[in-house]
């Protein structure tokens, strides 16, 4: 429930913070279906080899902290601070709202789109790796590899290859996104090098002692887990490239419009030497405080031929009678200010 306190306040509420909800969910809700079917389908092509006698691939802990640790993080990055479109952006073009009203972005077709590529790419990546690695592989003291080498090589590669799917969804990239991504697949190789360990000193992990020697000196584990992720997003990124070049929608050449936007924005600024920012941030120079006008640096000049200026090229999309409306919002608060000071 949203309580607000003047319809007004109901535009902004639905063009903007209802659309990006509606994104992030359409990407969310999907993306925890896909992670989780592309590692555990993977148990089900290798019991086509082991007779179906229920013998995992994986071990129990690495298979248990999947979703706890390794991939946990990227889902609430879609969640929370995706968006597609700036808020500046979205106000400036209502209909950018409808394919939300339509459901295209969450729907059974999309639905199972991404169940059929979960299957596609927990297939990919069992059997490159399971068939590349049917001989096997002798290390730098001339041990084999076994079981466990296979099945820690798979699961490296699915990490991987799931975050690299988090990271082609995202749209709006922070510092957070780029921790919660790369840190993702990090975090398996430090647990890999640390759980490996464990065993005698903790009654725990004896299938995976000295497992990390194994796998990060010999040339075939760095291949697999760079060739199998790399299979699995090549036609992701060929479909993307390809929707958004030869059938983009509005929302696609709304985000072209306003990244040529910004890149024209970025060589200009005022001639008191006001940068212009972002987008967001002309929003809250519009929207927020009357102080973010910048009076402090253009002082000299009067305040009506300011303000007409910040409104002319701070906002040339808005409507004459906007900025019009802005400008006298802004004059009248100016004076407000002379007379506190008189």
């Amino acid at each position: 429930d949203y309580a607000i306190a003047q319809f007004r306040f109901l535009v902004r509420l639905l063009l903007v913070h209802g659309a990006w909800n509606y994104n992030r969910l359409s990407k969310l809700v999907p993306y925890c279906f896909y992670k989780n079917i592309t590692l555990y389908l993977i148990s089900f092509w290798f019991a086509i080899y082991n007779g179906f006698s229920g013998q995992p691939i994986f071990e129990r802990w690495t298979l248990a902290l999947y979703n706890v640790i390794f991939t946990s993080i990227p889902p609430f990055v879609l969640g929370l601070f995706d968006q597609d479109i700036t808020a500046n952006g979205r106000l400036h073009k209502p209909s950018l709202y409808i394919p939300s009203q339509s459901g295209k972005g969450f729907n059974t077709k999309v639905f199972w789109m991404w169940i059929g590529m979960a299957m596609f790419h927990s297939a990919t990546l069992f059997f490159i790796i399971f068939y590349g690695l049917q001989h096997e592989s002798a290390v730098a003291n001339g041990q084999v590899v076994g079981m466990w080498y296979i099945g820690s090589t798979i699961y490296a590669a699915t990490v991987i290859t799931v975050s690299l799917k988090a990271a082609v969804e995202s749209e709006y990239w922070t510092w957070v996104t780029h921790v919660a991504i790369w840190g993702s697949i990090a975090s398996w190789f430090i647990f890999l090098a640390t759980y490996s360990h464990f065993w005698p000193t903790f009654p725990v992990g004896v299938e995976m002692f000295g497992l990390d020697y194994v796998l990060y000196s010999t040339f075939v584990f760095y291949l697999s887990f760079m060739l199998g992720p790399g299979i699995c997003m090549l036609p992701d990124l060929i479909w993307k490239s390809f929707k958004h070049t030869l059938r983009p929608s509005e929302v696609d050449n709304a985000k072209k419009e306003e990244k040529e936007e910004k890149r024209m924005k970025s060589r200009s600024c005022f001639k008191e030497g006001v940068h212009l920012g972002s987008m967001d941030e002309q929003t809250k120079l519009i929207g927020g405080d009357h102080d973010h006008w910048g009076y402090n640096r253009i002082e000299q000049a009067t305040p009506e031929t300011a303000v007409e200026r910040a409104c002319k090229q701070c906002c040339p999309f808005l409507t004459s009678s906007v900025q019009v409306q802005l400008k006298t919002n802004a004059n009248d608060f100016e004076m407000q200010n002379l007379q506190k000071k008189n």
